[in-house]
């Protein structure tokens, strides 16, 4: 899903214009962006949380000449899912005419293994 289908879907439930579900997905990004600067770490219970790793800065090798060259301190964000966010993007989600074909297939399964037992 990309940026203007979130914003449509958010316009929609909250009922408001798409300029307006504009500005208030901006303010939640930019708000989650600054957290981050911030505290370093931005958590929503049920989805998962964010975090800032900080990596130190280091010499590195150019491969190709040989060079040495400094790198400066990186910082990654890395997200974690939550519980919730986990099991429902496991969850089994048959729709019916799956449903329908795997019931016939056990059916069509139990009748070979009946015939073939006896």
């Amino acid at each position: 899903m990309k940026r203007v289908n979130l914003v449509k879907k958010l316009s929609l439930l909250m009922d408001v214009t798409n300029k307006e579900a504009e500005l208030y997905f901006d303010a939640f990004l930019d708000s989650i962006m600054e957290s981050l600067n911030v505290d370093g770490r931005v958590v929503f219970n049920g989805f998962g949380s964010f975090k800032v790793k900080e990596y130190k800065a280091r010499v590195a090798k150019i491969p190709i000449t040989g060079e040495l060259m400094q790198l400066p301190i990186r910082r990654k964000i890395s997200f974690k899912p939550g519980k919730e966010l986990r099991e429902r993007v496991n969850e089994i989600n048959i729709d019916e005419t799956e449903y329908k074909t795997i019931i016939n297939n056990v059916q069509d399964l139990d009748n070979v293994l009946s015939i073939s037992a006896g």
